[in-house]
């Protein structure tokens, strides 16, 4: 018996993954939606369905859709405070950017910003991901022939580059993020300032 939007909608809500499955592989569209216009996205991201949210973006899941309130899936977990969920859903949007978005700097999330640089000559690209919150900071390094990738992860405290960090926290800011005192604590030196053109300067 085949699946319809409604339980495929409902499934995604209530963790029955095999039905989602389903769904899926009888061609159903991922990014259905029900009256609200909430997608299975976003009904699996506010009950922090984790297995379920990797399933539905491995099956091209659009992250950035509204529902009718002008929500996100990543509003969702976040509101809701699913925060294995939010990892999954920053994780992927960070993916997206390996693969695909433009060089420069982007907004992953309030406390988090990405920098993705591309070296044509070597046939490689660059994402550098820093996190305010935990004060990580994370380089996706992705072979643009082989397409294999590498990552690389760091504490800000290890990675000692006060003047790199500096540059993030700028770009963050500029792009609308926000950042609790308690997250540039020892982050970078109380009282600097940097100019984004200086990343190109290190």
């Amino acid at each position: 018996m085949s699946v319809s939007k409604d339980q495929f909608l409902d499934a995604a809500y209530d963790g029955k993954i095999d039905t989602v499955r389903q769904f899926l592989a009888e061609g159903g569209d991922v990014n259905c939606i029900n009256e609200q216009k909430r997608t299975a996205l976003h009904r699996a991201a506010i009950m922090g369905r984790s297995e379920i949210i990797k399933l539905l973006l491995d099956h091209g899941a659009d992250k950035t859709l509204k529902d009718a309130c002008g929500d996100m899936p990543e509003k969702d977990a976040r509101t809701a405070g699913k925060h294995e969920t939010l990892e999954i859903l920053l994780h992927y949007k960070a993916k997206w950017l390996a693969a695909e978005a433009e060089d420069g700097w982007a907004l992953l999330a309030s406390d988090r910003v990405a920098h993705v640089q591309t070296e044509e000559k070597l046939r490689i690209r660059m994402t550098e991901i820093f996190n305010f919150a935990t004060k990580q900071y994370h380089v996706i390094t992705q072979n643009l022939t082989t397409k294999a990738e590498a990552l690389f992860s760091s504490s800000f405290e290890k990675l000692r580059n006060d003047h790199l960090i500096g540059i993030a926290q700028n770009e963050l800011q500029n792009l609308g993020g926000k950042i609790k005192p308690d997250d540039i604590e020892g982050a970078v030196p109380r009282n600097k300032k940097y100019l984004p053109t200086d990343r190109g300067n290190e």
